[in-house]
């Protein structure tokens, strides 16, 4: 399906004068990419054709340099939080055409990574998100509704006008009913939360009835964990949708999820909200 959502065939690198008409998020799991999948799986990305890769389950370590050195290679800037001790997962946003700057305050986790990106005079703060995964025991349980909580305090302290919330999130909608027994109610409840800040679920906006999934386990069947969510502020929401290729690959076990919202002076097509 690459370029069936954006309507171009792959080539090089997005150009970067895009980033003042379009923000164009490709958000990925990247299942703790080693250094042998690196490089294939930087070149994807690039084809995507996406000026903003929000990247999830970086292991420190160096299979994430390595991919991020990659992308550094293709001409991406790359914003990548810090490992900390009790914690083994870092996130990176990686961008061409978008001026940087990281939200203060920071978040507690290195999880979690929040940034403004402008061009031609618009921003839009994204936030990124790596959410603790289900691990069916009472203080897996315990950890994720902690997380979850502290994660909706912080988005709420920065939640401004023009508001993206990208990644793999490790819940499910309220109206996904697959393994819908391994979550409980505080997971329910954390999408619920999302929702409240004011921002739309992308893919169920435009796709209402559709049953989608981002990750498939043969004994929890498919499940949709990853999401991008916006608000109308943000842009025209003109695509978002789950690209399989890089399970199809063997690049990740996750879907990408690919989002495109348009900057125009009205929002002439389909919005969040």
């Amino acid at each position: 399906m690459q370029g069936a959502l954006f309507g171009f065939a792959p080539t090089a690198a997005v150009d970067e004068r895009v980033a003042g008409e379009e923000l164009r998020v490709c958000a990925l799991n990247v299942q703790s990419a080693g250094a042998s999948r690196a490089r294939p799986l930087a070149s994807w990305l690039v084809e995507t054709q996406c000026n903003v890769l929000a990247l999830t389950e970086l292991r420190a370590g160096e299979g994430a340099r390595a991919l991020l050195n990659a992308l550094r290679e293709e001409g991406y800037d790359v914003v990548c939080t810090v490992a900390r001790p009790d914690e083994q997962y870092v996130t990176a946003v990686t961008t061409r055409g978008f001026d940087v700057a990281r939200v203060v305050p920071e978040p507690d986790s290195a999880r979690i990574l929040a940034v403004d990106l402008s061009a031609a005079g618009r921003s839009v703060r994204l936030v990124t998100i790596y959410a603790p995964t289900n691990g069916m025991t009472p203080d897996s349980s315990t950890a994720r509704a902690a997380f979850q909580r502290r994660c909706l305090d912080y988005l709420a302290s920065i939640r401004t006008p023009g508001f993206c919330v990208v990644g793999d999130l490790n819940v499910l909608d309220s109206t996904d009913q697959p393994c819908a027994s391994v979550f409980e109610r505080h997971d329910f409840e954390f999408y619920a939360g999302l929702l409240a800040l004011g921002v739309s679920d992308t893919h169920r906006t435009l796709h209402p009835e559709a049953t989608q999934f981002s990750w498939v386990s043969d004994r929890l069947g498919a499940q949709r964990l990853d999401y991008a969510f916006a608000d109308a502020a943000a842009g025209s929401l003109v695509g978002s949708d789950y690209d399989h290729e890089p399970r199809r690959q063997n690049l990740s076990d996750h879907a990408a999820v690919r989002t495109i919202l348009r900057f125009a002076p009205e929002h002439d097509g389909a919005t969040p909200g």
